[in-house]
């Protein structure tokens, strides 16, 4: 009987998320809405927010939301019974 095995990897990726709120609208629940949010794609190691709050900023980049994400990556391999190759 042949089966799957499977090899992992970790990688831990840092995202910068922009759009998503505009300037004035960061709030205390957002940074913990974010995490929860992000966990679909690996376990959330940290977030960061900042708000650029200068003078004539483009709102559309005056909050910046970085994520680190810890990222498993499961590769898949095959196993071969011993009995296959001897019948082979």
């Amino acid at each position: 009987m042949a089966g799957l095995c499977a090899h992992t990897h970790t990688h831990a990726h840092v995202r910068t998320l922009l759009l998503q709120v505009g300037p004035g609208e960061v709030d205390e629940e957002l940074e913990e809405e974010v995490g929860v949010e992000c966990t679909k794609y690996g376990e959330v190691k940290d977030v960061m927010i900042f708000e650029i709050t200068a003078p004539n900023y483009p709102s559309e980049e005056a909050v910046r939301i970085f994520v680190q994400v810890r990222i498993i990556c499961i590769v898949p391999g095959w196993v071969v019974r011993a009995q296959s190759l001897s019948s082979a």
